[in-house]
């Protein structure tokens, strides 16, 4: 009877403990949130300092491979792909730049270094050991790097060509990016650019509307706009001389892939289609689900989680009210069950527990297909991994993934 009684008291006070941690969440979460205002970008005219001569690969004196490209703003970045390393190089003349590294107890000053011809060949810059340090300008590297603008309507994008070296003409894909504020220096998007680009296949990675250098803005605009934006895109790859026009797709990741099967509904200049953990659920529907196993996560039991939800979800809303009017109850379903076009959806199970409920996606995705009795719509999960693609060996995106996904693109870009 005294352990029973006792037990009885353990239970009265984890419920108690439950309950006043409940109602301090919730509490919380009726506070009004700021409505979402974008922060300012620095859009400076740099074109004083010819940063278009100085974009390409280099090989370090440490035999590292670095690629400089433009920054999704200004200036330059280095980026080394074998340790996911960023930094900025900002000018003070047209050759001479600031190596701005994190980490270091210094910055270099760097020089690029010219030939007979004016052509840049590399760069040299002493670290802060004294000790003179170089790198030289790779020539015919695997792909060449273009930074260029188009329009859809009055709205100008700007983003990164990756053009490959090798004869074309060349499958093409337009990336599509993911919810916030997004740009071609996410690295998640990057990396996988480069390895297509790697692959052969020429890629065009976007700033999103309002986000580094394309106009616009993203926290109001509908999904509508966003697909708009991708077709803009497809538009320009079209009109570049290695591209093969008949073999032009769009890679949606996260909530791209919602925006991508609206774009290749409106567009028979889309031969294919990429998702990358997209839901295939509405997007309040995904909202609930995340959010919900957010809360999980934070140790609330799977009951009471499903009672503060909507609390949460509301207050989340409320930070960009015009975007969740116009996009809350999109349905992508009427569109994967319209699209004839070849179709990669992919998935990593662990997702589940965080952002996209993937065994539903899988589900209606699975309805879709046979509803639109399409032979080239592919589904693929990894059990390992989550919303990124990571390599649970590594952490880092899997190479199975990237391998997998050159190669399908290949492959049904060959019998198209």
């Amino acid at each position: 009877m005294q352990m029973k009684s006792v037990a009885k008291i353990v239970v009265i006070i984890f419920g108690v403990i439950l309950f006043a941690a409940a109602l301090t969440l919730a509490g919380f979460a009726l506070i009004p949130p700021e409505s979402y205002e974008p922060k300012p970008r620095d859009l400076r005219d740099e074109s004083e300092y010819q940063l278009e001569e100085k974009v390409g690969w280099y090989v370090f004196d440490d035999n590292s491979h670095r690629m400089i490209t433009w920054g999704a703003e200004k200036a330059l970045t280095i980026n080394r792909f074998d340790s996911l390393a960023r930094n900025h190089l900002t000018p003070k003349t047209v050759d001479t730049f600031i190596w701005l590294r994190k980490g270091d107890r210094e910055n270099y000053q760097m020089k690029f270094k010219r030939n007979e011809n004016g052509n840049v060949v590399g760069m040299e810059w002493t670290d802060e050991g004294g000790q003179e340090r170089t790198a030289r300008r790779l020539r015919n590297y695997n792909y060449a790097q273009q930074e260029v603008r188009y329009f859809n309507g009055d709205t100008e994008l700007v983003g990164l060509l990756m053009k490959p070296v090798v004869p074309g003409p060349h499958p093409a894909v337009a990336f599509i990016h993911g919810s916030g504020v997004s740009d071609r220096n996410n690295f998640w998007y990057l990396y996988q650019a480069d390895y297509l680009a790697k692959s052969g296949v020429e890629v065009l990675l976007p700033d999103k509307r309002g986000c580094g250098k394309s106009g616009g803005t993203w926290h109001d605009a509908s999904f509508a706009d966003f697909a708009g934006d991708a077709l803009a895109a497809v538009d320009y790859l079209k009109n570049s001389e290695a591209v093969d026009t008949d073999k032009i797709g769009l890679l949606g990741i996260s909530q791209g892939g919602w925006i991508g099967p609206l774009a290749a509904s409106k567009s028979s200049d889309v031969r294919f289609l990429i998702n990358v953990s997209g839901s295939a659920t509405t997007v309040n529907e995904q909202l609930s689900h995340e959010i919900t196993a957010d809360i999980r996560n934070a140790g609330i039991p799977g009951f009471m989680a499903s009672l503060i939800e909507p609390v949460f979800s509301r207050r989340v809303k409320k930070r960009r009210e015009i975007w969740w009017e116009q996009n809350g109850n999109f349905d992508p379903l009427p569109y994967w069950r319209k699209l004839k076009l070849p179709i990669l959806v992919v998935y990593g199970k662990k997702d589940e527990d965080d952002n996209v409920p993937v065994s539903r996606s899988v589900s209606f995705l699975e309805a879709a297909k046979s509803a639109s009795q399409n032979p080239h719509f592919h589904i693929k999960v990894y059990e390992e991994s989550g919303h990124a693609m990571g390599d649970p060996s590594t952490g880092w995106i899997r190479h199975d993934y990237l391998e997998m996904l050159a190669d399908w693109i290949h492959q049904i870009t060959a019998t198209n």
